[in-house]
């Protein structure tokens, strides 16, 4: 019988030797097994906020911004919202949606006295 303590606040165990080495077995197989998850590892690109995704299209930007896609587009076409082309298509980065509100944000709140 071998006697294998897990964890300072807790009693130890009695296990086997057999069983003893079966976990030994286990473990020494599950780090092998990360150690070559870890050397094939990619790169995983930060997350989005909230899950938001990085690209928007024209009508989603629109939305957020609560803004006609016409609006936008002219905003796009005057340079005051940078987009990105897709063949067609046009993208906006979320940073850029997000950085193009915080720049027309106005002291105050924006409230004007009646």
């Amino acid at each position: 019988m071998t006697v294998v303590a897990f964890s300072p606040d807790r009693p130890p165990v009695s296990v086997s030797e057999s069983e003893f080495d079966a976990i030994r077995a286990a473990l020494h197989a599950a780090l092998a097994r990360l150690d070559d998850l870890a050397a094939n590892a990619r790169p995983v690109p930060p997350p989005s906020p909230a899950g938001a995704p990085v690209l928007l299209t024209v009508e989603e930007a629109a939305r957020l911004l609560r803004i006609s896609r016409t609006v936008l587009y002219d905003l796009i076409g005057d340079g005051e919202i940078p987009a990105v082309r897709i063949g067609r298509l046009r993208r906006l980065r979320l940073a850029d949606v997000e950085t193009f509100a915080e720049r027309r944000v106005e002291p105050g709140g924006g409230n004007r006295a009646a």
